[in-house]
């Protein structure tokens, strides 16, 4: 897929970072924004942000490790749109430095939810009808390097502290 040109492109952590700067990219090349994330003042600033720059953009406050939240951000796209063309799957969450010693399986849980079922949540949730729409589609999947590696002894699980 080239063009973005009226295409939908759902973002999960649309509001901030790479996820806002993506929906920056997509909306400039004449794509229809759906942002999504936890904190509804940040979708409020990044839909601001992007109208102004003349995107077609909508927000939906989302919680990526509930299936549930999911499915509603998917029922929301489509009833604003009618099509989801690419789902980006970004949410994440970051923490202060510690110690896989030192961090508590909470603190494991809360990254596994949202880096790995987020991203699971929003394969079931929008993967079907993606494929039904019978158009080409895609669906992207960002992860930092730390999930390819630990770089360094204090970077155990992105722990939330």
């Amino acid at each position: 897929m080239k063009d973005f040109k009226n295409k939908v492109v759902v973002i999960t952590g649309g509001a901030t970072g790479i996820g806002k700067a993506m929906a920056d990219k997509f909306g400039a090349e004449g794509a229809k924004i759906v942002i999504a994330a936890r904190r509804e003042e940040r979708l409020q600033e990044a839909v601001a942000d992007l109208t102004a720059m003349g995107v077609d953009a909508r927000y939906k406050t989302c919680d990526v490790s509930s299936l549930e939240d999911t499915k509603v951000l998917a029922d929301f796209a489509w009833a604003e749109f009618g099509q989801v063309d690419v789902l980006v799957n970004n949410a994440g969450i970051t923490g202060g430095p510690v110690a896989v010693v030192d961090a508590s399986e909470e603190d494991y849980q809360s990254v596994f939810k949202i880096k790995i079922f987020g991203m699971l949540n929003g394969i079931w949730a929008f993967g079907n009808w993606m494929i039904a729409q019978g158009t080409p589609a895609m669906i992207l999947s960002v992860n930092s390097e730390t999930g390819l590696y630990v770089p360094g002894p204090m970077m155990g699980g992105y722990p939330r502290r």
